[in-house]
Order: structure tokens, then C-alpha cells, then sequence
């Protein structure tokens, strides 16, 4: 999570968070001192940067308040199969076909999930600000500009490149597992996702 006085950027696993961090805290060294000590980005190695905000409020003892609430975002089948491949590369031996039918195993939970848990555990309906991440660099910066006016643009064009990945083919019940996703990912993506990068 990174949190400053205009904004709170909730970091959903698999969307390019610690490269938006990373950028986040160059936006930061760019502003004045005094604004530039409001913010407070977690640190990547705790889990505790996965954090919603109820949870932040009850870690911190009151409540996380912002008017601006910013998530990444990509596609449900992409999400999908890099979360297979993050699982894989922790040793978990888990079938790719239960992430083509649209769920996750949550080591949190211990469990199965639909995607859409995520989306839920973010209340996704407070969140007012969507990255995409094939589009990160742009969508980031337009942020940032709107939250932040005095930040210096920002100078990573590898951003660009993570949402670079061939759509995921899913089975038909993907879709009907995750409504919350597959709505949101419709209005995100109104031409479709196979152009995505």
C-alpha cells in the first residue's frame, strides 16, 4: 500500500505493484520536503503491503481515510496465469486447469478462491482509480499528475513492457466464477484485451 495525504494506492499481487512502488517513490524524491513526508510506501519484503483498508485501520489503530483510491489491474486470464506461475515458482504443485476455470489457491486462506476474493477483500467499489498494466506508464502518470501536480514525470519506460503477455485462455466457467472481474475488465478494456500490450 503506499499511502499520502491526496491518495491510497492498494497493491493487488500479480499487477506490477513493486515496479509501481518503485516509481511511486521516485515521484516522491521529487517533491518538496514537506509533502514528500506525508507519504508512506511498504516495504516490498513484508506482506503486510497487501493490505485493504480495513485492515490497515485496525493494524494502525484508525481508520485510513482518502478521497483518491488507486489499484493496478489486468486482465482476469493474464492475472490468472501469472499467479499460476508465481505459485509454481514457490513449489506448489497446483493444476493449471483450476486457474483456466478461474480460481487461484490463496496460501493466505489455504484454499481455492475465485479471483474475484481479491476484488472483494479491496472493496473494489471504493476504488475511484484503475492502472492498467499494459498501459502502467501512462495511467500511472496521469495519476500521479492529477494527485500529486508538483511530483517531476517520471522516467521508466520499462513500465511499458509488463503488461507485454498473450491472452490466457480460459474455460467458459472463468467468467461466471469472477462477474466482479470480468465487468470490471469490460469497462477497462472496451475493445477487448487481445490488443492489450
Amino acid at each position: 500500500m503506499v499511502q499520502t495525504e491526496a491518495c491510497v494506492w492498494l497493491h493487488l499481487p500479480r499487477t506490477g505493484g513493486t515496479s509501481t512502488v518503485a516509481a511511486m517513490r521516485q515521484a516522491q524524491r521529487s517533491l518538496p520536503r514537506r509533502e514528500r513526508a506525508t507519504w508512506r510506501l511498504d516495504d516490498d519484503k513484508l506482506q503486510l503491503k497487501h493490505d485493504n483498508l480495513a485492515t490497515r485501520a485496525v493494524r494502525e489503530g484508525h481508520v485510513v481515510e482518502a478521497e483518491r483510491v488507486a489499484m493496478n489491474m489486468r486482465p482476469l486470464g493474464d492475472w490468472l496465469m501469472s499467479n499460476h506461475k508465481w505459485a509454481t515458482h514457490m513449489g506448489l504443485h497446483v493444476p493449471v486447469d483450476r486457474y483456466r476455470e478461474g480460481e487461484f489457491f490463496s496460501l493466505r486462506l489455504g484454499r481455492w478462491c475465485p479471483a474475484d476474493w481479491w476484488l472483494g477483500y479491496f472493496d473494489v467499489e471504493r476504488v475511484t482509480d484503475f492502472l492498467r498494466l499494459d498501459h502502467l506508464a501512462g495511467d500511472l502518470q496521469a495519476f500521479l499528475a492529477e494527485v500529486h501536480p508538483q511530483a517531476a514525470p517520471l522516467q521508466l519506460p520499462h513500465l511499458n513492457d509488463l503488461g507485454a503477455s498473450r491472452p490466457a485462455e480460459l474455460d467458459a466457467s472463468a467468467r461466471e466464477r469472477n462477474p466482479l472481474w470480468s465487468a470490471l475488465e469490460a469497462r477497462l478494456w472496451p475493445d477487448g484485451t487481445e490488443q492489450g500490450g
